[in-house]
């Protein structure tokens, strides 16, 4: 990977780290050794976390960038050579931010992230009635994937309700927990994220041998050297981030963006278009354009502020017909 796109790679993912981390919780630090520090390619033969780097740092932290996110967690090495990598996992299960977008009139624009994981389901009255009608995200048993998901409602939307079970009786164990929030800023743009019970991300094992990391008898990584300026500085990124952040950046194709909020040496806020535009390189109205770059071209990011959940009540809920989104293939 060349030093440019593993900085637009990693410029890119510190926005899902972002929405899918939470505090890891305490770990008993065994001995250490230099010799596993490094960057491990995992890109050739298929980690199960469907990673390209494998970067493990020397405060016993660890991150895994891929194409479209990332993941961090800590490490620890037993005193047999073990070494168990333990992820951050998701603070909420919905988590949803929003903008006011001055070019969409009465219309409310919500782009989709991991809904397709489980069953989702959204609903725009509220929790006011006694059996609330939701609507699914995906169809059942999504495949052929294309980003971003990206649905219009007609008017601006006050209240949203988020579930992922489509079954359950209020009085019993499992019926379903509905996930609230109210539009109180009256937004009409957002990202909403969603992730599984049960963290998408488990722990992992690794054996470090002279040869490297091995995760299992044919596949050894041996350790790079991480000599990258750029890498330094977002694995810096990652180790400072907030891991509830109030705020997170997208440029105007859904792709995840850096907070450029303090770069004032390449982006200028403007109060028109409600975003940082790098005054360097932006041409105006390229917002609109649809070319091969849009995806991942930075020249003006706008912020979406977190909406705050409310109390998730456990209700069942009636299942309107068909999906926001059809997804298939033969």
């Amino acid at each position: 990977m060349s030093r440019n796109r593993m900085k637009s790679a990693l410029a890119g993912a510190i926005t899902v780290f972002l929405l899918q981390c939470g505090n890891a919780g305490p770990v008993a630090m065994a001995q250490d050794t230099g010799a596993i520090y490094g960057k491990y390619n995992r890109g050739v033969k298929g980690d199960p976390q469907g990673a390209s780097y494998l970067y493990v740092l020397k405060n016993h932290r660890y991150v895994i960038v891929f194409f479209g996110g990332a993941q961090t967690g800590i490490w620890e090495l037993s005193k047999n050579n073990l070494v168990t990598f333990t992820p951050r996992t998701p603070a909420a299960r919905f988590q949803l931010y929003g903008r006011h977008n001055p070019d969409q009139k009465d219309s409310t624009r919500i782009c989709f992230q991991r809904f397709s994981d489980e069953e989702t389901f959204i609903g725009t009255i509220g929790v006011e009635m006694a059996t609330p009608l939701l609507q699914r995200v995906f169809n059942p048993d999504p495949n052929c994937f294309s980003y971003p998901y990206v649905y219009c409602f007609p008017g601006v939307k006050k209240d949203f309700v988020f579930a992922d079970k489509p079954y359950g009786n209020g009085d019993m164990p499992e019926a379903s927990l509905l996930y609230p929030f109210q539009n109180l800023e009256g937004y009409n743009d957002f990202i909403a994220a969603y992730f599984t019970p049960h963290g998408e991300y488990r722990p992992f094992m690794a054996r470090l041998t002279p040869k490297g990391l091995a995760f299992s008898e044919e596949d050894i990584a041996p350790a790079g050297a991480i000599d990258a300026e750029e890498e330094r500085e977002f694995l810096d990124a990652f180790n400072n981030a907030n891991p509830d952040p109030d705020t997170v950046f997208f440029n105007p194709r859904y792709n995840e963006a850096p907070d450029v909020s303090g770069d004032t040496l390449n982006y200028t806020y403007n109060s028109k278009k409600q975003a940082y535009v790098s005054p360097m390189n932006y041409t105006e109205g390229e917002e609109y354009e649809k070319d091969a770059d849009d995806f991942n071209r930075m020249n003006i990011v706008y912020p979406f502020r977190r909406l705050k959940a409310g109390v998730s009540l456990k209700r069942e809920f009636t299942i309107a017909p068909g999906s926001l989104f059809q997804v298939s293939c033969r």
